[in-house]
């Protein structure tokens, strides 16, 4: 009932409302998990985005952000791999205004890396996410915290504990300051 009424939303001529139906629906279908229907829904908003506000936007990256994590959670991990680049480099293109979020993107791009055994690759990256966090919001921010703990896990997946260990305890002391 609720997925009708927006989608009558869709036909009301208002492009406000009418991207907020299209948000609304796309975020159902996620909840239910009904990934490539999302998928399709998304693409719309996308398409909005980028015509009103151009590609070189927070708003458009951030769906395109979206994408990759519609294809990691449908296994599609050369798809998420695609998108995330994206982002990333769109969020580079922003300059200070995309910063967090490139280094959010960085690290998300990591755990891409990961299903597709391209430990080296995640390694590099969660690296550039962890020192980006570090110089955009300082050592003891809790997205610089997570970044690490993330690079910790690739360590461990990598079978160099010493180096999660380390990054573990570096981790937890910031947690406990």
């Amino acid at each position: 009932m609720a997925l009708s009424f927006l989608e009558e939303l869709l036909h009301s001529g208002d492009d406000e409302q009418y991207l907020g139906a299209l948000m609304c629906i796309g975020n159902t279908r996620e909840v239910q998990d009904r990934l490539f229907p999302a998928i399709e829904t998304y693409k719309r908003v996308l398409e909005m985005q980028t015509a009103n506000l151009g590609s070189n936007h927070l708003d458009p990256l951030m769906s395109v952000r979206r994408f990759a994590s519609l294809f990691y959670r449908a296994s599609r991990y050369q798809d998420a791999l695609t998108w995330e680049n994206k982002a990333v480099s769109g969020f580079g293109k922003l300059g200070i205004d995309g910063e967090v979020e490139g280094c959010k993107s960085l690290d998300y791009l990591s755990c891409v890396y990961l299903p597709l055994g391209r430990f080296q690759d995640a390694t590099k990256v969660q690296k550039k996410a962890v020192e980006g966090f570090e110089k955009v919001l300082g050592t003891q921010h809790p997205s610089t915290w997570k970044a690490t703990l993330d690079l910790a896990d690739i360590y461990r997946a990598m079978e160099r504990k010493e180096d999660a260990v380390r990054l573990y305890e570096k981790t937890l002391k910031g947690y406990e300051a």
